[in-house]
């Protein structure tokens, strides 16, 4: 039975400073959902048997199915702190690298995090992702070490070394928290690196157990503690005061009769922690007699049930004792309530931080826009505040689990007037019958349904959306009103541009819409309850924003409000694939899911290609299936074609190797050929040249496409140091004309046309767009396999006017230069690589290097983890190779290894497509060149068989000269 009633609920929503907003964060499988099982069993949502086995937060069937958490889901939560009512929303976040943008969308909306880590895994990838976004977001995290069961049933370890694997994986943690502190205070230094790191202040920073923002924890058998528990509990023993003892439970200390002295490690004594905390533990884990069991439940003051004294599973037993012992909810939720800050108490740094939005940073806004500043920091919910919302991400709910449309509880009067009209209806019934109407009647009505059925077989209609959107937000500002009028303020919002188009009387702007709100909800977890109004400082649902909202935006009462920052993706979608209806007629029904799917899901990316493909593009394989089973399932409700997954590749140019292939000097490899075009009308000439760019002006270009795409200027000096680094002439960046594909992608136009003042910061000059447009065409579809370019720069060396300049044959001229300049130049191919990284134990690692080495995969480093058997191995993977990798590793292994991928990089794939070995000499010789590079033509013959483009015939007598030398040797 809940503990706590929706109006009770209410009520605490109305005080800001008795609020805590927290999301949980972990690697997947650490533990993170049977840890919020026993949160919520806490208020009696649950059963607290079940805590753990329910995956309440999981909602999802896919989610019961594979045990993982694929969506971020909110509860709201009472509990006592120190005789204090609070309020606690709680946000479940997925721990799969696939769905990391469902983590962005819950760190957004809260102020504290609650990181998890299993003690035996330690910090494992996705566990420093996890940190990096919530101190993005200038969160206040705290630490649970979940797993402790572990170091005694699968580890073996003894107390004294289970301390000392516990202080390695809080470095580990610590270690994680430090790179981040340092990268930030070196980068606000401003004289030296070291002037930076000594003027922060880190006091704060790290976990500690002392401090009380680390929980020891397992989350399985239902228990916690933190160090002031067993403080306060030995205390009165050694006539300390308690708060004393807190400070030496952990670390290097002892006890030396009624005294605590430091030195434990170098007199071989045993630490305080181990002797008055672990002791105790494993005493109870190791316990095998009921009797002694139970006396120790005496001890510490529980009692156990009948029912659990005769369970015949003696682990149900120590489960029941040490719940009840050491309740994980109040050790959580009492370090939530000390640690997280409130709403009201919101630092500067996060305020000026979502109020930057991407068209500038808080300094430069109006006014009227700072002037909100101040509602922010004080989360005031008077009718006279300004009201400021973010959503970050749409909910899909089912129409008939809103709480509008669920039945309400009958009165007595009611179920009266039912049954008196149900005999009414009977007894009609009775007469009819009698009389043989019944019968002509329920034949003729056969017969209509049968011509419905005809009628609708010949045209199909789209059925009703039977789905609804609910905007997963919270209160910033003010508070929000069933049925009051709100502006949506779209990303590409200007307050200044808002501002002077209201005083002048006109429309605010495109990107501003008004809206009003037709239902509020208190999320709970798999339920909703309806409320009429919700307060500063809370986590909400908001109904009826469906049609203005695609995924996130921000609601206020004022134009003067910015746009939020837009929220920090940790992985990039990459694996695409083209659906289509298995009935063609059906068509409509898919366009309509897609356009759900695109609204419900965070990442997932919709569009139609230019060959009329409907295609979605993904973070994973994971990600993907989820995709396909609700559009098929939910939001389409109809079978799909789905086609193999669509790769992308990128092309690029190399140095011109220095020697050949039987090492000898090639006298003319440093030339870079001069490509020299006449429009069609022999009208104008142009001379231009392609050279590859360094890699880290490519990385740099590839990483600031939005910037790119709104203001270059912002990176202008990055790049002027880049090509001075690169030693590139000094005014390299001043002729800079455009960057390429779409105008912001990693290919530059450089105008080195004498006497033409055409750049990308000042002006286009005479004929500007035409070269411009025909740069664009050449970087978007490359020469290969029609594949963007990529870390290429096209120099215009040479413009004359000889006659009339058509424009569109000057950019079809441009073009083609472009293409014969790259291919005067060695060519390549670049493949998307993921980063893999496995844990597996020693006796699979030879069957995971094998799987790895099958799919061209390639080891970084694999590391034995401290104090235990685990390897952590750390590969790259091409993104062509990988599909059903994580499936067959699991088969090899026998489900011992699972891999995370995440996309890392392009690559150069460093091999000529175009060569092959002529003699079966040849092949002898370079056996291992020629297979890679049939590799690489292998994967060119896919793209362009796949964009309906020819494949070019020397490829294809190539191949076959392969195959017959292959089969030869």
């Amino acid at each position: 039975m809940r503990t706590a009633t929706v109006e009770e609920l209410r009520i605490l929503q109305g005080k800001p400073r008795n609020v805590r907003n927290v999301c949980v964060l972990a690697h997947v499988d650490h533990g993170k959902t049977t840890l919020v099982d026993s949160l919520v069993a806490s208020n009696g949502i649950i059963s607290a048997a079940m805590a753990g086995k329910h995956r309440y937060m999981d909602s999802r069937s896919d989610e019961q199915e594979r045990g993982i958490t694929m969506k971020s889901s909110a509860i709201a939560l009472k509990h006592t702190y120190e005789g204090e009512d609070m309020l606690i929303n709680v946000i479940d976040s997925p721990g799969h690298v696939d769905f990391s943008s469902e983590v962005s969308t819950a760190v957004r909306l809260c102020d504290g995090a609650i990181v998890v880590v299993d003690v035996v895994e330690g910090v494992c990838p996705q566990t420093k992702v996890c940190i990096q976004q919530a101190w993005t977001e200038n969160l206040k995290p705290v630490l649970v070490l979940n797993k402790i069961d572990r170091l005694i049933y699968e580890m073996k370890l003894q107390p004294l070394d289970a301390y000392v694997h516990l202080t390695q994986v809080l470095e580990q943690v610590n270690a994680v928290m430090g790179e981040l502190f340092a990268s930030e205070a070196i980068s606000k230094g401003t004289d030296t690196w070291t002037s930076g790191l000594e003027a922060a202040d880190d006091s704060q920073l790290y976990f500690s157990p002392e401090q009380g923002n680390v929980v020891f924890a397992s989350a399985v058998d239902g228990w916690a503690f933190n160090v002031s528990y067993f403080a306060k509990m030995f205390a009165p023993k050694m006539n300390l005061d308690p708060v004393e003892v807190r400070k030496f439970v952990w670390g290097d200390f002892y006890i030396k009769g009624n005294k605590i002295v430091a030195g434990a490690q170098e007199k071989a004594k045993k630490p305080i922690f181990v002797q008055m905390v672990l002791d105790n533990l494993w005493s109870v884990y190791e316990a095998k007699d009921k009797e002694k069991l139970k006396l120790m439940a005496q001890k510490v003051g529980c009692q156990m049930s009948a029912r659990d004294a005769r369970h015949p599973d003696h682990r149900v037993q120590i489960k029941a004792l040490l719940a009840q012992w050491l309740p994980l909810a109040n050790s959580v939720l009492d370090m939530v309530c000390k640690d997280v800050p409130s709403p009201a108490n919101l630092s500067e740094a996060r305020v000026t931080g979502l109020m930057s939005s991407q068209l500038g940073t808080f300094d430069i806004l109006p006014e009227e826009s700072k002037a909100l500043k101040e509602s922010f920091m004080g989360c005031s919910a008077s009718d006279n505040a300004p009201v400021i919302v973010f959503i970050s991400k749409m909910l899909p709910v089912e129409k008939r689990d809103l709480p509008e449309n669920k039945p309400k509880p009958m009165t007595s009067e009611e179920i009266a007037r039912r049954q008196q009209l149900a005999r009414e209806i009977r007894a009609q019934m009775l007469e009819k019958a009698k009389a043989g109407v019944g019968a002509i009647k329920m034949n003729d009505e056969k017969e209509e349904t049968k011509a419905d059925v005809v009628e609708t077989n010949e045209e199909e209609e789209l059925p009703e959306i039977n789905m609804s959107f609910v905007a997963f937000a919270r209160v910033f500002s003010g508070t929000i009103k069933q049925g009051q009028t709100l502006y949506v303020l779209n990303p590409k919002h200007d307050p200044h541009d808002a501002l002077r188009r209201l005083s002048a009387g006109e429309d605010v702007g495109p990107h501003v819409l008004p809206v009003t709100v037709s239902h509020l909800y208190i999320l709970m977890g798999r339920e909703l309850e309806a409320v009429d109004f919700v307060p500063a400082g809370n986590v909400l649902g908001i109904g009826g924003l469906e049609e203005q909202v695609l995924k996130s935006a921000t609601l206020s009462t004022t134009v003067a409000c910015p746009a939020f920052t837009e929220l920090q993706q940790a992985a990039e979608p990459i694996l695409r694939v083209a659906l289509e209806p298995k009935l063609p007629k059906q068509m409509p029904r898919l366009v309509r899911g897609l356009k759900l799917l695109n609204q419900a899901d965070a990442c997932v990316q919709v569009l139609v290609q230019e060959t009329g493909e409907h295609v979605i593009i993904t973070v994973g394989e994971v990600h993907l299936q989820r995709c396909i089973e609700d559009l098929k399932l939910r939001y389409a409700n109809i079978e799909l074609n789905v086609s193999d997954p669509i790769v992308q590749f990128r092309e690029t140019i190399i140095e011109p190797p220095k020697t050949d292939m039987v090492n000898e000097a090639i006298t003319d490899a440093s030339m870079v050929k001069d490509i020299e075009v006449w429009t069609a009308n022999k009208g104008a000439f142009l001379k231009l040249q392609a050279v590859p760019l360094p890699t880290e002006i490519t990385s740099l270009l590839e990483n600031s496409r939005q910037q790119l795409r709104l203001d270059p200027f912002k990176i202008k000096e990055k790049l002027r140091a880049a090509f001075a680094d690169a030693n590139w002439p000094i005014d390299t960046v001043d002729r800079i004309w455009s960057f390429g594909p779409r105008r912001c992608g990693p290919n530059i136009l450089l105008n080195r046309i004498e006497g033409h003042k055409g750049s990308v910061w000042t002006e286009e000059g005479a004929y500007g767009s035409t070269f411009i447009n025909g740069f664009q065409l050449a970087t978007f579809a490359g020469p290969l396999c029609e594949e963007p370019l990529m870390g290429v720069c096209f120099i215009v060396q040479d413009f004359k006017e000889e006659g009339q300049v058509i424009t569109g044959q000057l950019m079809s001229a441009v073009k083609e230069a472009c293409r014969k300049a790259f291919q005067s130049q060695p060519q390549r191919l670049m493949l998307a690589m993921y980063t893999c990284n496995i844990l597996a134990n020693a006796d699979i690692l030879g069957k995971m290097y094998a799987v790895l080495g099958r799919r061209h995969g390639r080891v970084l480093h694999g590391d034995q983890q401290e104090g235990c058997t685990t390897f952590s191995v750390n590969a790259v993977l091409p993104v062509v190779e990988s599909f059903g990798f994580a499936g067959e590793i699991r088969k090899q292994t026998s489900g011992l290894a699972s891999p995370q991928l995440v996309f890392s990089h392009w690559e150069v794939l460093d091999v000529d497509p175009f060569w092959a070995p002529s003699t079966e000499e040849e092949y002898l010789h370079f056996g291992e060149k020629a297979d890679s590079e049939n590799r690489a033509r292998m994967y060119m013959d896919n793209v362009r068989r796949r964009k309906g483009l020819t494949v070019e015939q020397k490829l294809v007598e190539f191949a076959e000269k392969q195959r017959t030398l292959s089969k030869n040797k």
